[in-house]
């Protein structure tokens, strides 16, 4: 890339061009993406080495009781080795595509790791899948997982560290496609709400995968049935302010035409009557 001279630090790239006011993405060097289950593992391993694992916990729903996953992340093991398949056994957290493989998929929701994680993350040249949700103390830019450039499925949401331009992230232009995951086929999805990250939506809707349906910071929780995301909360409640309004005007209606009904037959009645009564008063005009 930066032949004949020596390549500036992407920190300082970067920083040069936003004190500059160019709205321009550095992607990771080269040289820094992984090619093989080794480097994977070496970047890990690195990954490891500079988390806040101070209130670690396990994966998802499990108690504090359980283990961090980082625990069981040793130079002495493989990501690929026992359990290669499965996010509980050996590396967890970790799946690969295969025995002694690539490290094709990582499930980190809800652990409480922390620190500035994301270019370790993006160096990862086969990650297909990334979820890294509810993640309160995880920090960085969004830009640093450009060098990712196979991920499908990234999943960021209530992460309210994580920042930066979302137009960052359409370097990542397999997002939302179709990837093998471990039930089969999986559909890929992008979630960001409740972050920092910020910007128009349209470059990340041109993506093929994420469509035009894609519906800004709101994840796509039923991605595995449709490539669309479901509607925001306040949609859904318009939605329903709407209808109580459509039923609210619907019995102001009826009870305006009924009210209307009585009084057009009290208007006949009494012209009835008053007719009668004329007649009484008056026979002679029969």
């Amino acid at each position: 890339m930066w032949r004949g001279v020596v390549a500036p630090p992407r920190a300082v790239g970067l920083w040069l061009a936003r004190f500059l006011g160019l709205y321009i993405y550095l992607p990771a060097a080269e040289a820094q993406v992984t090619a093989s289950g080794a480097e994977d593992k070496a970047v890990l391993l690195e990954l490891k080495a500079v988390a806040d694992t101070s209130e670690c916990i396990g994966i998802g729903l499990s108690t504090v009781e359980d283990p961090c996953p980082f625990d069981s992340w040793t130079a002495t093991t493989e990501p690929c080795g026992d359990g290669w398949d499965d996010i509980t056994i050996g590396w967890l957290g970790v799946v690969c595509n295969e025995s002694g493989g690539r490290v094709v998929d990582l499930e980190l929701w809800d652990t409480h790791i922390g620190g500035e994680l994301l270019p370790f993350f993006g160096r990862l040249g086969a990650l297909l899948a990334l979820a890294l949700y509810d993640n309160p103390t995880l920090r960085g830019d969004v830009a640093d997982l450009a060098g990712a450039t196979e991920l499908r499925k990234l999943a960021l949401h209530n992460c309210p560290l994580v920042e930066g331009d979302l137009a960052a992230l359409a370097a990542l232009v397999h997002l939302g496609g179709e990837y093998q995951c471990t039930a089969g086929s999986c559909t890929g999805f992008l979630s960001l709400q409740s972050t920092a990250v910020h910007g128009s939506v349209a470059p990340l809707r041109a993506l093929p995968g994420l469509g035009a349906d894609w519906a800004g910071f709101t994840p796509c929780w039923y991605a595995e049935e449709s490539r669309a995301c479901p509607p925001p909360d306040w949609w859904m409640w318009l939605q329903w302010l709407i209808l109580l309004l459509c039923v609210a005007l619907g019995v102001f209606a009826m009870k305006k035409r009924e009210s209307l009904a009585a009084k057009c037959s009290k208007q006949e009645r009494d012209s009835t009557e008053e007719q009668a009564a004329k007649s009484i008063e008056n026979p002679s005009a029969q």
